[in-house]
C-alpha cells in the first residue's frame, strides 16, 4: 500500500448534530455503498473546527439506521493550540521547505504548532500542502473527537493501518495521549532516500501474506486506505471494539473503503462521524453486543 495518498479559550463542544440522514439524490434511504451513495446534510460548524459538528447522536430512527443517543463531548483546548507560526519561516536566509519545517517541528515535539500550520494551508494556499506527508488536514477537535470515541470503548491504543509517514498518528499520540502503532508494506521504499520522512516507527507487514491480527485492545483505523479487500481482511479478523475509517466523500479523491462502508455491515454500528474538511469524514464505528 503506498503512503496515503487544543489557552485561554472556553471549553467548546463538539457539536454532536444530527446528520445522519443517508439518502438517494431523490430522498429516498437506501444501503447501497458507494462515494455516491451517502448524502450527508444539516451540518454545522463547531467551535474548534470549521468543519465539524458531524458528531451522532440522533435519539430517532434517521433513515434506514438507528442509533444510539449520546451526549455531548467537550473539549478543554490547551494554550498550545494558539500557538502562531510564520508559514515562510526563514532559516539560514532562505526558505525553509514545508517537509524541513514539519520535520523540524516533530523533533521538538511542537504537535501543536503543526496542527497551527497545518490550518494555514486549509486557509491559505500559498504554498501546496505536501499530501505525502498527510492526507488529512486536521484541527484539534478532529483528533479530540477521534480519542474520546476510542476511549469509550475502554481503550487507549489504536493501530493504523497503511499508515504511510505516520504525521497523523504521531499527532494523535502527541495531542490526544492515545497509543499508537503504524502499519505500512514495502520496508524497501520506506528506509529509502527517495521516501518521505517518517515520524512514528513503522511496524512492516508482508504483502503477500495474510494481515496480521490486529490485538483487541487497539481500535483499528485506516486514513485514506485503497484496498478494500486488504482492509476487509484485518476486519474479518478483528476482535475488538472499534473501527475508524477517514477517508474522501467527494468525486474527486478515492478512498477504499468509504468512510460510510461499513454501516449496517456485521455487527458494527455508526456511533460517530466528524467532517475534517468539505472532502474528508472520519467514520467511527462500535461494535454491537449482543
Amino acid at each position: 500500500m503506498p503512503a496515503r495518498p487544543h489557552g485561554s479559550r472556553p471549553a467548546a463542544a463538539i457539536i454532536l448534530d444530527q446528520v445522519a440522514h443517508y439518502s438517494s439524490p431523490s430522498g429516498t434511504p437506501r444501503r447501497a455503498r458507494g462515494d455516491s451513495h451517502y448524502i450527508i446534510r444539516n451540518e454545522q460548524p463547531a467551535t474548534l473546527c470549521p468543519y465539524a459538528g458531524t458528531l451522532f447522536t440522533p435519539p430517532h430512527r434517521v433513515g434506514f439506521h438507528d442509533f444510539f443517543l449520546s451526549d455531548a463531548i467537550f473539549c478543554d483546548a490547551p494554550e498550545e493550540e494558539k500557538a502562531e507560526y510564520d508559514v515562510m519561516a526563514e532559516t539560514e536566509g532562505r526558505h525553509t521547505t514545508l517537509r524541513e519545517e514539519i520535520v523540524a517541528l516533530h523533533q521538538k515535539g511542537e504537535a501543536h504548532t503543526i496542527l497551527s500550520l497545518v490550518s494555514t494551508f486549509t486557509e491559505n494556499k500559498t504554498r501546496p500542502w505536501d499530501p505525502l506527508l498527510l492526507w488529512v488536514q486536521p484541527q484539534p477537535c478532529c483528533l479530540y473527537a477521534l480519542a474520546a470515541h476510542v476511549r469509550a470503548a475502554n481503550i487507549s491504543a489504536l493501530v493504523s493501518v497503511g499508515c504511510g509517514t505516520g504525521l497523523l498518528e504521531w499527532l494523535i499520540q502527541a495531542i490526544t495521549g492515545l497509543s499508537v502503532v503504524g502499519y505500512e508494506v514495502n520496508a524497501s521504499w520506506w528506509t529509502s532516500k527517495y521516501a518521505p520522512p517518517t515520524f512514528i516507527p513503522l511496524t512492516f507487514v508482508d504483502q503477500d501474506a495474510s494481515p496480521p491480527k490486529v490485538p483487541p485492545t487497539h481500535a483499528l483505523m485506516c486514513c485514506y486506505f485503497n484496498n478494500a479487500k486488504v482492509f476487509r481482511q484485518y476486519v474479518s479478523a478483528y476482535e475488538g471494539p472499534v473501527l475508524l475509517i477517514i477517508g474522501a466523500t467527494s468525486g474527486d479523491r478515492h478512498t477504499d473503503p468509504h468512510p460510510l462502508d461499513y454501516v449496517d455491515r456485521d455487527t458494527w454500528r455508526l456511533t460517530l462521524t466528524h467532517r475534517i474538511s468539505t472532502h474528508d469524514l472520519l467514520a467511527g464505528y462500535h461494535r454491537q453486543t449482543i
